[in-house]
This record gives structure tokens, sequence and C-alpha cells, in this order.
């Protein structure tokens, strides 16, 4: 699919199903480029940054509970900002480090933007080395 084509789904009218500061579910009435029709439901959330310290030929990772799982896990300083307040992606993963890792990185080094899970969420994030 190139930009200037049709998308293989077409949104008829769209709802808020759930809405709280931090995240909204949307959902759709949809049409299929076959005619048929559906309801796609989505999370719609703001964008977070995730960061990946490299020092001395290691990398840091943080321990964090994770309550979707129910569990501690390891992972990469990551983020959002709080509600109400906004940045770039490269001041959010500053402060991540630094409120994470308690750390403050000489070089930068942004490696791309991706999505968290695009089957269910509109959110991205901004990896930086």
């Amino acid at each position: 699919m190139t930009p200037d084509s049709d998308p293989p789904i077409r949104q008829l009218s769209t709802r808020t199903g759930y809405s709280v500061p931090h995240l909204h579910v949307i959902e759709d009435e949809i049409a299929f480029a076959s005619g048929g029709r559906g309801l796609y439901s989505y999370i719609d959330k703001a964008d977070f940054a995730l960061v990946i310290p490299y020092e001395r030929g290691g990398f840091w990772l943080v321990e964090q509970y994770r309550y979707p799982v129910k569990s501690r896990q390891w992972e990469f300083p990551q983020g959002g900002w709080p509600v109400g307040h906004t940045g770039t992606a490269a001041n959010l993963a500053a402060a991540e480090l630094r409120e994470e890792v308690g750390a403050i990185a000489a070089d930068w080094h942004h490696l791309g933007h991706l999505f968290a899970a695009y089957g269910h969420s509109n959110q991205g994030y901004d990896i930086f080395l």
C-alpha cells in the first residue's frame, strides 16, 4: 500500500467507549474493501520514550513491577510524560534516564520510532541509545 492508495479498512464512525486522563478506548465502525462491516476497538495513548543505556560494553536495565502481567520485569528505562506535561522525545528520554537510572548521558543517538502494539493501540515510542 502506498500513501496515496486507499486503505483496506475505512472508518465509518467513531466513539469513545472509555476515557481517563492517560488513555482512551476508541470504538470505530469500519468498512472493509470487500464491502463487509465491523467494529474495531483500540487504545489511544500518548507516545513514550525508551532508552537503551550503554556503558563500558554493557547495557543498563531496570526492574519494575508491571501490573498487567502481575510480576516484576527487567526492561530498558522507559516512560511517558505525566498528564498535562509535554516536551520533545529527546527531553523525555533524558528525564527517564535520570529518573530510573540516576544517570545523565553524554551522547544520544535516536534509533527510530516504532509502535508498541499496533494491533490494538496507536501508542508509539522513540528509541534512544
